[in-house]
């Protein structure tokens, strides 16, 4: 690094310039994203989860019987539910991956 006056000032410009890069970046992602917490009570049905991310229903369940997709509390021997909050952050190619 340049110990100079003008060595110091060109670094401090960088700095700006990536200062305010990053606060847009901050500001744009803000704006187009979802807490995914706000949907933390809501009840997903299997095929509404499906429906949701673009999978088969089947394929839902059988991450849900695997222990890699946790059921709702309220959910039954009969229907199974999973979080919103859960449902808006699976990620399957992930999920293909690791299980």
């Amino acid at each position: 690094m340049d110990y100079s006056a003008s060595g110091i000032a060109a670094y401090v410009a960088d700095l700006e310039i990536e200062n305010r890069q990053l606060k847009k970046e901050l500001n744009d992602l803000r704006a187009n994203s979802v807490n995914a917490e706000k949907f933390y009570g809501a009840l997903l049905s299997l095929h509404t989860v499906a429906s949701l991310q673009s999978v088969d229903p089947r394929t839902v369940k059988a991450y849900v019987d695997s222990g890699a997709i946790p059921k709702h509390p309220d959910s039954t021997d009969s229907r199974t539910y999973i979080r919103g909050s859960v449902a808006l952050k699976l990620d399957f190619s992930e999920l293909r991956r690791n299980h």
